[in-house]
């Protein structure tokens, strides 16, 4: 199953630079989780949409199958993979936190509603649901 994760990471990357995202999908965070939410969705992996802050800097991944998958990482540390798809958080980035501490909000949810309802005082130009892609599609 792994495998079909990171297919799907590797095409929602695709996905992103053919839509002018630069190699570290910088600021891609929340459209490309979401792309990927949705993909997985159809596939009926029941997959959870994170959003978490340091307080300084917030970011986005998808859980799916007890596993992280994220294609925007890189833009905080070279010492992840341009895509990742790990069963853990073994260094404890705070970018892949999936519960609450004292240095992280975590938020997440598993409907469409429910991540419109975390990204809605998202930036306009970053948020999956003010910006349109449809033509571009993988």
């Amino acid at each position: 199953m792994k495998t079909l994760l990171i297919r799907e990471a590797e095409s929602v990357y695709q996905w992103g630079q053919r839509n002018g995202g630069d190699k570290e999908l910088s600021c891609w965070c929340a459209i490309t989780s979401y792309e990927l939410f949705k993909r997985f969705r159809r596939q009926r992996l029941n997959p959870t949409f994170y959003k978490v802050s340091d307080g300084w800097n917030l970011h986005c991944f998808v859980s799916c199958m007890g596993y992280i998958v994220d294609v925007t990482a890189r833009q905080f540390t070279r010492d992840v993979k341009t895509i990742e798809v790990r069963k853990t958080n073994p260094d404890f980035h705070w970018f892949w936190q999936t519960e609450e501490n004292d240095f992280v909000d975590v938020y997440k949810a598993q409907t469409t509603a429910g991540i419109q309802k975390l990204l809605k005082k998202w930036p306009a130009h970053q948020n999956p649901f003010m910006v349109d892609f449809k033509r571009n599609r993988a």
